[in-house]
Parts: structure tokens; sequence; C-alpha cells
């Protein structure tokens, strides 16, 4: 599953400060990358992946309410198909 900026950084241990002076960026920077990662440079990618672990896969490049919609959708579909199991039963 791809995850957002934020969610590796979480995952790291970092907060948005911390993790923006790994990568040698403002704070605001950070900010403004956690909520549209559209166009990440191939810089800053190559740094998450070496430092966070991570595969290029396995980043989320866009809009961070984009991702939250899409794990919205998955999670309404999921709940459709169990009670349409339960009403099958």
């Amino acid at each position: 599953m791809k995850m957002l900026i934020s969610q590796i950084r979480e995952n790291a241990g970092f907060t948005q400060a911390e993790f923006s002076k790994l990568l040698g960026v403002s704070p605001k920077t950070m900010w403004n990358i956690e909520q549209d990662s559209t166009n990440l440079s191939n810089a800053l990618t190559e740094k998450i992946i070496l430092l966070c672990d991570v595969t290029y896969d396995q980043i989320f490049f866009g809009k961070k309410y984009e991702k939250i919609e899409q794990n919205k959708r998955l999670v309404l579909e999921r709940f459709r198909k169990l009670n349409a199991n339960k009403e099958v039963s």
C-alpha cells in the first residue's frame, strides 16, 4: 500500500522539523511536501528512500486529500462487501 510522505516520516519517528533538517529543507517546505508530493524532486525522493528504507513504489505522489479520499473509498467498499456477505448468510 502506498504511503503519504507524512506517514513515512512518522513511521521513522521524526517530527516535521526534525525530518526537514535531515532533508535539508525548511519546515514550511516540509509541510508543503506533505500536503502535495506531486512534484517532489528526484533528489528529495532518493533521500527519503535511503533514509527511511522505503521503495519508490511505496511512496504516494500526489495531494494528501486525494490519498485520504482513496483510502475512504476502499474502506466503504469493504464495508459494503462485508454487509452484502451478512445478507447472504
